[in-house]
């Protein structure tokens, strides 16, 4: 709730989904600046990449036996206990981090493609989420990309939507058999130029990792995007394109077509 922490252990543990604990366990590394011990419990798939955060002590599975602790919270109510507002967010990115080995090896099959810019690209979340059909899009509604000359696009898309890149509307790479966790996707994240995605697990890491992401929000997004703003306070080098009207996802697509022109342009 607060109390002193200095030579004191904090156990973390996520409770929530994959995308809540890569916003949300940028809180470890304030805690252990506070003088705490930080033991994080969370998800399998991301054990290896939050082993990139050094304040945190100890990583384990939820199930495993818990080390002795003075304090504990759940990971969604650290911003509570840090009294966080919106001026207060913190903001700084990376504050995960790729392999750089896996991230060079990247880079050299990218290097191979000759395109001037690559850009991972997700269009589906999750089913098991509960509002996944409101965020969630089909890989055809992406067809106006292919007006963008000079990209390489390459899927991070993983589950069962990735079986829409038989029909793609343009060429889309495929290596996502090779990404077995969050930090081979990662990794591959950091070597590309930018990331675009719907609102799920990518769009939090490409964040984290302060890469360039532009994230389709749902016209009724979710509380941590906020309203009326195409940027996050959590995320500084993230663009949010909104739905203009409920459902309208043809529109996004024209707002993102737009600025991605003039970012690329600009660049």
């Amino acid at each position: 709730s607060g109390e002193p922490l200095v030579g004191k252990t904090l156990f973390i543990y996520a409770e929530q989904g994959l995308g809540d604990t890569i916003q949300f366990c940028r809180y470890a590394a304030m805690a252990a600046d506070r003088g705490a011990r930080v033991i994080v419990e969370c998800q399998p798939e991301l054990l290896d990449l939050l082993r990139s955060i050094s304040h945190i002590s100890t990583l384990i599975r939820p199930g495993e036996p818990l080390p002795e602790f003075d304090f504990q919270i759940p990971m969604m109510s650290l911003p509570m206990a840090f009294e966080t507002g919106l001026e207060n967010i913190p903001s700084s990115a990376p504050y995960i981090y790729a392999d750089p080995a896996r991230v060079l090896d990247w880079k050299s099959r990218l290097e191979k493609l000759g395109s001037p810019r690559n850009v991972g690209l997700v269009w589906a979340g999750g089913e098991k989420h509960p509002s996944n059909e409101k965020r969630s899009m089909h890989l055809s509604q992406f067809a106006p990309l292919a007006e963008l000359s000079g990209i390489s696009w390459i899927s991070l898309q993983k589950g069962p939507p990735s079986a829409q890149l038989a029909q793609a509307p343009f060429p889309v790479l495929d290596w996502t058999s090779e990404l077995h966790d969050f930090a081979d996707t990662a990794a591959l994240i950091k070597a590309l130029d930018a990331v675009v995605t719907v609102d799920t697990a990518v769009a939090h890491l490409a964040g984290a990792l302060g890469k360039p992401v532009w994230i389709l929000i749902p016209f009724l997004p979710d509380f941590r995007w906020l309203l009326d703003r195409n940027d996050s306070p959590w995320y500084p080098t993230a663009r949010l394109i909104r739905q203009p009207a409920l459902g309208d996802w043809a529109g996004s697509i024209q707002r993102l077509v737009s600025s991605l022109a003039i970012f690329f342009k600009a660049d």
